[in-house]
């Protein structure tokens, strides 16, 4: 089993989430929530259907989970741990300044 391009996915993650960051500060504080918890969905979608994507570029073979399964794992959580964090980030953050002050 050989990981591979998981620094790629890590860096489209964090990418992401600081566009998504930035996204969510620059918003009405009555729609970071909803929208923040919609774009970690959206982002998990991408996420996924990319893997999904390089599995039939890659052959879709009986033993894929054998070979390929641990590198998925990890390619899907460097993508969208950094989204989650980051979201969760932009949508609750105001809460922690105010009360910090």
């Amino acid at each position: 089993m050989k990981i591979s391009n998981t620094i790629q996915h890590l860096t489209g993650g964090v990418i992401a989430g600081f566009a998504i960051l930035m996204l969510l500060i620059n918003m009405s504080a009555q729609w970071r929530e909803p929208v923040g918890w919609l774009l970690i969905i959206v982002w998990g979608g991408i996420t996924c259907g990319w893997e999904y994507w390089q599995y039939l570029k890659y052959g879709s073979k009986r033993n894929y989970w054998q070979y390929r399964g641990k590198d998925t794992i990890v390619d899907l959580l460097a993508g969208n741990v950094p989204v989650w964090l980051l979201c969760i980030v932009g949508m609750y953050g105001h809460s922690v300044i105010g009360v910090m002050r």
